[in-house]
């Protein structure tokens, strides 16, 4: 999924020790409560342009490019179990 540049000051509260979690540091910055399981940041700081819902449907759909595709990669797909026993 995309990537995108949270505010110094969240940044500057985790290495600070502040928070050890950016919804811990968003909370603080935003006032709103469990901010992860709403909008999360990327909906408070494009203003619900995009919403966290959006980041794992854009990391799915683009996880699915090449079985969507299979003329463009014809190579034989690995199973989930081949690429876990790589690990």
């Amino acid at each position: 999924s995309m990537g995108f540049e949270f505010p110094a000051m969240a940044v500057e509260k985790i290495l600070g020790g502040e928070a050890e979690e950016v919804e811990e540091a968003m909370e603080s910055l935003t006032g709103i409560e469990r901010i992860g399981e709403k909008m999360g940041a990327i909906g408070y700081l494009t203003r619900g342009s995009i919403m966290r819902i959006d980041l794992g449907i854009q990391a799915v759909v683009s996880a699915l490019i090449p079985r969507l595709n299979p003329d463009l990669y014809p190579s034989k797909l690995p199973r989930a179990e081949e690429i876990l026993g790589r690990l």
